[in-house]
């Protein structure tokens, strides 16, 4: 990890490196042309995007005044760092609502999903903490708006409708895991476990069996 060896002390790899190794992630990437090159590309960067939407700022004026050193792939104000903000995603773990209320002025809050870190000491859940609790009270947002950071962001991340997750009306079959009979239960044979998993390349599901003596 970023500064491991140089900050030994009070847990600082994690506290600061790791932020910091976000914030160089995201910048290799946009510097190095990959987001222009590869536009159908998606990331999403851990802890609110680390300390890059605390910086942007910085990096912007480094590539007005050194052109000579960071538009090497990049060239003009059209390709500046600013451009690029809609290109990605984060996740919403960033601990404080006053670093929420930063993070959706930079990044927007179409692109941030929900970030719990679960289950490591960093992460929201930890220590008896519900997940997505700072999302969920955040004064600023309106229902709307926690719902499309909790989940409906996600959904658009990944390219689904959330018609596939939500479960149809009562009348309709429900095929849950522990209902799902085969034709090995039905003739007695040893039973298998459903293992339902999404396809996300044909858009359907997938059942994995395993058989159990």
């Amino acid at each position: 990890m970023m500064g491991e060896k140089e900050m030994s002390k009070y847990w600082l790899p994690w506290l600061v490196g790791m932020p910091a190794e976000s914030a160089r992630a995201i910048c290799s990437l946009m510097f190095g042309g990959v987001f222009k090159k590869f536009p159908k590309l998606k990331f999403c960067f851990a802890h609110g995007g680390g300390s890059f939407p605390h910086t942007v700022g910085r990096v912007e004026h480094g590539y007005n005044c050194r052109p000579d050193l960071t538009q090497v792939n990049l060239q003009g104000p059209d390709e500046s760092p600013l451009k690029w903000l809609g290109h990605f995603w984060v996740d919403s773990l960033v601990h404080s609502p006053e670093a929420f209320t930063f993070l959706v002025k930079i990044i927007g809050q179409n692109r941030i999903v929900l970030g719990t870190d679960y289950p490591f000491p960093l992460g929201e859940c930890y220590p008896l903490k519900s997940c997505g609790e700072l999302v969920e009270g955040y004064g600023p947002f309106s229902h709307k708006d926690k719902k499309q950071v909790l989940w409906y962001n996600a959904l658009e991340f990944i390219g689904k409708d959330e018609s596939v997750f939500l479960k149809k009306s009562q009348t309709d079959t429900k095929l849950e895991p522990q209902t799902l009979q085969t034709e090995s239960q039905n003739t007695g044979d040893a039973k298998p476990i459903a293992n339902e998993k999404q396809d996300i390349s044909e858009n359907k599901v997938v059942t994995e069996e395993k058989t159990t003596e």
